[in-house]
């Protein structure tokens, strides 16, 4: 015969909050977004960062020639993570048209800049030039 006030008996409300907490410990280590999740996020292959998307949830970014590509990072499961959203340029794309506008924005941007450079090219040989004319005027003045 055993007395049941010497029997070991964890206090009721013990066991539930250590379980709570774990279960908040593995949640909470899953949770939050990390750069390495932008892999399965992102539709490229790139240096990816965690930044605010232009809906103001958290997502990924990276910059791929030039042209800015954001994704939303949306939960799937309790510790994976899907694709949401895409944005080039801060302006919103269908997931089905991105490779397409992507290539586009790249084209775009190569032009912008091979028309910057061809403006900066034809100032410095305007200047150049307009520098021999008046090298030129100037030695006709003389006597």
């Amino acid at each position: 015969m055993t007395d049941r006030s010497l029997q070991w008996s964890p206090a009721p409300g013990r066991w539930l909050r250590a379980a709570a907490w774990s279960a908040t410990l593995v949640l909470a280590t899953g949770c939050s977004l990390e750069s390495k999740d932008c892999r399965e996020v992102l539709p490229i292959p790139a240096e990816a960062a965690i930044v605010s998307t232009p809906a103001g949830r958290p997502g990924c970014g990276c910059v791929v020639d030039g042209v800015s590509v954001v994704a939303d990072a949306q939960r799937d499961g309790l510790l994976g993570w899907k694709r949401g959203q895409l944005w080039i340029e801060g302006r919103p794309v269908a997931e089905s048209e991105f490779a397409a506008r992507l290539e586009e924005e790249k084209t775009r941007k190569r032009v912008e800049e091979a028309t910057r450079q061809a403006k900066e090219a034809a100032a410095s040989a305007m200047s150049r030039a307009s520098g021999a004319v008046r090298g030129f005027l100037d030695g006709l003045r003389k006597p």
